[in-house]
């Protein structure tokens, strides 16, 4: 079958729409993730947010039907977005110490983010109330950015340049190491890392897994 110009033009208006509807939805969870880290889980208002995206709490609720639906969309976007930008930039690298430099600096950037801080604030206080919030929030944050290191390490030993028993084990000890002191302090309200204390985590962390796991060449 020919495609008429009608077709045609019908087709690209429904790309540029579904283009278009992505960068909505973007939008959408970025104006969330602002009004649930100044408001809480509880005061946040979706009215508020369409108030602020200049849409409709139609528009909201069509695309996520609960508040905690819309906080677990908000976090899950930027792990996804972290999840992309290091498949990107350490597949590519061949040594192993730069490749999980690149990740930790990533994933330090996004999860001691002041946003991401104040969701986990936010998610910790609600899961008490609501301990579902609690499991999905794990399994659309943190676990994915686990899992996301696990396949790397995995492959690692595959090829015969890491020796490592539990990689899950691992990964997680390594991203405690980075992420953990840090943001039990800022969710205390203590502060932040400087720029040079959260190189200075990384290297050293970095140095300790090559370490316990390279294999000598």
């Amino acid at each position: 079958m020919t495609n008429t110009p009608k077709a045609q033009t019908d087709h690209k208006r429904t790309r540029s729409y579904s283009r278009i509807s992505g960068e909505r939805v973007n939008e959408l969870l970025k104006v969330a993730a602002q009004v649930f880290a100044e408001r809480g889980f509880d005061g946040a208002s979706v009215n508020e947010m369409a108030k602020r995206a200049n849409a409709s709490k139609g528009t909201y609720y069509s695309r996520f039907p609960s508040k905690e639906e819309l906080l677990v969309a908000v976090i899950s976007q930027r792990i996804q977005d972290v999840e992309v930008g290091l498949d990107e930039a350490m597949n590519p690298e061949p040594d192993i110490g730069k490749a999980l430099t690149i990740f930790a600096e990533e994933m330090s950037t996004v999860i001691l983010s002041e946003t991401m801080i104040e969701n986990y604030r936010v998610v910790t206080l609600e899961s008490q109330r609501f301990p579902q919030l609690g499991k999905i929030y794990y399994e659309k944050g943190v676990k994915q950015i686990v899992d996301f290191l696990v396949v790397y390490l995995v492959r690692k030993v595959q090829e015969g340049k890491l020796n490592i028993g539990n990689p899950k084990i691992s990964a997680e000890v390594f991203i405690d190491s980075i992420i953990g002191t840090p943001r039990l302090k800022a969710t205390l309200g203590i502060g932040l890392p400087t720029p040079e204390e959260k190189s200075q985590r990384i290297a050293i962390a970095v140095q300790s897994f090559l370490a316990a796991y390279s294999i000598a060449s």
